[in-house]
C-alpha cells in the first residue's frame, strides 16, 4: 500500500510503499530515504491484522 510521508528533515512529502502481511499484528520499523533530500526517515508502524493503525516518523540516523 502507498503512503504519503512527510520527511523528518525537509518536511516535503514523498511516497513510501509498505507491504504488510494481512495476518500480521504487531510493530514494524522501516527506514526510507526521502526522495527530495535523501535523508533517512525511520517509520515505526503499529499494525493490527494487516492494517496500519499508527505511523511515527523519526530520524533514521539513530
Amino acid at each position: 500500500m502507498e503512503y504519503c510521508i512527510t520527511c523528518y528533515f525537509c518536511f516535503e512529502t514523498f511516497s513510501a510503499f509498505l507491504e504488510v502481511d494481512p495476518s500480521f499484528t504487531g510493530t514494524l520499523t522501516e527506514v526510507y530515504d526521502c526522495e527530495i533530500c535523501c535523508n533517512p526517515n525511520k517509520l515505526s508502524l503499529s499494525v493490527s491484522e494487516g492494517y496500519v493503525s499508527f505511523v511515527e516518523i523519526d530520524n533514521g540516523n539513530d
